[in-house]
């Protein structure tokens, strides 16, 4: 499970009195409560929502920055107006300092400062579409899972009491109206998310990651977060700051009722808190038995159309599309997406009718034949967003308590580029993965004739062990070959090595062998084919699929070695 300190950055949570009462339709609706960020194609830790999801109406907080970067929160009461969709107006609020005593609720204020939108896909996807100070932007949001994910439910406020699960918004009642926190609770972890005031009155939050010390005792650090403004246009994680400003405990007397303790700056003080209802006897309990982290399918080959003077549905790239599953979550390019030279005509004619089928589940990956065309215009006018910010042709995102990282192996992997920089903040903001796999085009072992090893990968593979990641994806070579886990020196290291998978296969021209190298495992270079992961929670199969159909010719499963 990938540290919560991590989704430090990932959740905000405010509370507004004013809440109206809602009125129950007889429709029995999926129920969105949780923690929501931006993930796919890039995680855009460092900022998320909260959504308390009660009957017809959701109660959002927006955890984000202000132009000049402080911690800046919003809340919005957002009403159904359609299956699937919530909006309403978000409020900026200030208020006394969070260490006033008396807290007084008649100095909050609040200001309508734009309008919100969710709209969900399903009950873990959806977008978040907003519009404040004449700033307008639309999120991909997915549920944060951290941990085996509650059932959540329509509840009376007597069955709260003895609920056990305490996810919820959480307050200290009208007496202190204007702050509150709210609780993601998965398996023995909190995520904590409290918006409160600095001594400026001005909106803060702080976060923290709450680990279960007893029975209804949770205890973590607090965290205060910088990073860009809600409105930068390419919101980039690295600016993201966190600093540790105290320590929290929530001691809980019964599924409804406890206390929150908190050391901050100095400043040490403990608050009764409740959750809070937005109707008069109604509100949402999340129970066990948790919904564990489901298992997913992904699909990965690389150097895949290849038309030629061919129809595109004569090519291999057709057949190889052929055996991507509806079920398959995620597709990973390995780069060599479309040949010869990554035209954007290629893409158009040979990749789109192919491998576009599915173009909004694939994350790409460059190779060297999309920049034989300027700049990977080819590539990057027809992914777009998909291959993320700024066309640097390198990104990172989390799915489904998996983190993926995509590299550009044609670009600058130098030591002090802003490649490696940013490589090495990912993978330090992302060292409690569990489970890490990396993609780039060029493999750093590989027994293929054509090409063979990429000597210039060695370095990045050490920087990638030493970080614990779990296995290497590439292509560029026209095989299919899996090595076992080994050091960036070519030595085995079954312990804490890294997998080495090649899969050139994706409907290019194949080619031969040479010689094995040391550690490798399993070679094909006989058919087109694709390689299919099954990812679940530390651990993972792997299965190369033939075209033509039959079974796998290469199988196998491991444990996540961290």
């Amino acid at each position: 499970m990938r540290s919560l300190y991590h989704f430090a950055i990932a959740v905000l949570m405010a509370i507004i009195p004013s809440l109206p009462a809602f009125a129950a339709t007889g429709t029995v609706s999926p129920n969105y409560q949780g923690l929501w960020w931006n993930s796919p194609p890039e995680s855009e830790s460092g900022w998320g929502i909260n959504v308390a999801h009660q009957g017809d109406v959701i109660f959002a907080t927006w955890f984000t920055y202000d132009a000049n970067g402080g911690g800046w929160w919003l809340s919005m009461t957002a009403n159904r107006t359609a299956e699937g969709v919530y909006s309403g107006t978000l409020i900026e609020t200030t208020g006394p300092a969070f260490s006033a005593v008396p807290f007084d609720p008649a100095r909050v204020t609040r200001a309508p400062v734009g309008t919100g939108t969710f709209t969900f896909r399903d009950v873990d996807s959806g977008t978040f579409s907003y519009t404040v100070h004449g700033e307008q932007q639309t999120k991909f949001i997915t549920r944060l899972a951290f941990g085996p994910l509650p059932t959540c439910a329509g509840a009376a406020k007597a069955d709260l009491a003895t609920a056990t699960n305490y996810q919820d918004l959480w307050w200290s009642g009208s007496a202190e109206s204007g702050w509150g926190v709210n609780l993601t609770h998965q398996g023995d972890s909190i995520f904590v998310t409290w918006f409160t005031y600095g001594a400026d009155g001005k909106p803060l939050w702080l976060s923290a990651t709450a680990t279960k010390v007893a029975q209804g005792v949770y205890t973590g650090q607090l965290i205060r977060t910088t990073g860009p403004a809600f409105k930068a246009a390419a919101f980039d994680p690295s600016k993201v700051t966190r600093t540790v400003v105290g320590s929290a405990t929530f001691t809980f007397t019964s599924g409804n009722a406890g206390t929150f303790a908190y050391t901050v700056n100095g400043v040490t003080q403990s608050k009764a808190i409740t959750r809070m209802l937005f109707g008069p006897d109604a509100g949402t309990r999340c129970d066990t038995p948790h919904r564990a982290l489901t298992s997913f399918s992904v699909v990965a080959a690389g150097d895949i159309a290849e038309c030629g003077t061919m129809p595109a549905s004569q090519s291999g790239a057709a057949r190889t599309a052929a055996l991507v599953r509806a079920d398959d979550a995620l597709v990973l390019t390995l780069g060599d997406n479309a040949y010869a030279m990554g035209t954007p005509e290629e893409f158009a004619n040979c990749f789109h009718p192919t491998w576009g089928a599915f173009k909004e589940r694939i994350r790409p990956a460059p190779g060297n034949h999309e920049y034989y065309t300027s700049g990977g215009a080819g590539y990057f006018n027809y992914f777009g967003a998909l291959a993320g910010p700024d066309r640097r042709g390198y990104y990172s995102f989390d799915h489904g308590g998996w983190h993926f990282i995509s590299l550009n192996g044609v670009g600058d992997i130098s030591p002090q580029s802003e490649q490696m920089r940013w490589l090495a903040e990912d993978l330090e903001k992302s060292r409690d993965s569990l489970c890490t796999i990396a993609v780039v085009h060029y493999p750093a072992f590989n027994s293929g004739a054509a090409h063979g090893s990429s000597y210039s990968m060695r370095p990045l593979f050490q920087v990638l062990h030493d970080a614990g990641v779990e296995m290497v994806l590439s292509g560029h070579e026209h095989v299919y070959e899996r090595f076992a886990p080994q050091n960036a020196d070519g030595t085995a290291d079954p312990a804490r090595g890294v997998r080495q998978f090649i899969v050139g296969t994706g409907g290019a021209a194949l080619h031969a062998f040479d010689t094995p190298l040391a550690h490798s495992e399993f070679r094909y270079n006989a058919g087109w084919g694709v390689l299919r992961f099954t990812l679940g929670q530390g651990s993972y199969d792997w299965h190369f699929m033939p075209v033509g159909g039959g079974p796998a010719i290469d199988s196998g499963s491991a444990r996540c070695h961290r």
